[in-house]
């Protein structure tokens, strides 16, 4: 299916906010987290690549935003403040609790749908009220699936400026219908530390 084919999928369980670039994919989604510490809500980016996550360290320290990294054994009570931003992996998540609203920022998606379904699946388990957000670019290697260059033109077409996100209902759908192909074509997965490199040991006619 294209991106915008219609069809009856089963509800989104997260949605995606898509940029036109990867950096102001992470200029956006350090914006979207400076909101949520506004309103005094803790801001969690998670990692499903190692990649993502040191280019997100990176841009922070540039810009620089106080945020803190969370590795397997922090402790339940780390997220007692909202005054910075927290960075995990999605693999594996950490023993964390807390009683305010949390919004968890996913930056790309981890191409796999069963392991990327486990993630999700104990986040909503361990944090029901938590917002869950993928956030994207077109210039993710997972948009070869999706068809990024029909996006495009209907991002411009709408008159988006560079620094904003299309969120659609028809494009959470779109990269679900795209997911689950792969997933089809997929036997025995091999892990990698970036995006590139898993389609690549994974997928490599894309």
């Amino acid at each position: 299916m294209g991106l915008f084919s219609f069809g009856k999928p089963s509800p989104p369980k997260a949605n995606n906010k898509v940029w036109k670039t990867r950096e102001e994919c992470l200029k956006g989604t350090v914006r979207e987290c400076l909101l949520s510490i506004r309103n005094s809500e803790i801001a969690i980016i998670a990692f499903p690549f190692e990649e993502s996550r040191q280019a997100m360290e990176t841009f922070l320290n540039k810009a620089p935003v106080p945020f803190q990294s969370i590795d397997t054994y922090a402790g339940k009570d780390i997220l007692s403040t909202t005054d910075k931003i927290f960075l995990i992996d999605l693999f594996p998540l950490t023993n964390l609790s807390s009683d305010r609203k949390i919004n968890f920022f996913i930056l790309g998606r981890y191409p796999y749908l069963p392991e990327e379904r486990k993630s999700l699946e104990h986040l909503r388990i361990k944090f029901p009220n938590a917002v869950i957000s993928f956030c994207l670019s077109l210039d993710d290697t997972v948009f070869k699936v999706f068809g990024s260059e029909r996006l495009k033109p209907l991002m411009e077409s709408l008159g988006m400026k560079e620094d904003e996100f299309i969120e659609h209902a028809m494009i959470n759908t779109s990269i679900a219908n795209g997911l689950e192909k792969i997933e089809q074509k997929v036997v025995n997965e091999l892990k990698s530390s970036s995006e590139k490199g898993w389609f690549e040991r994974n997928l490599i006619e894309l």
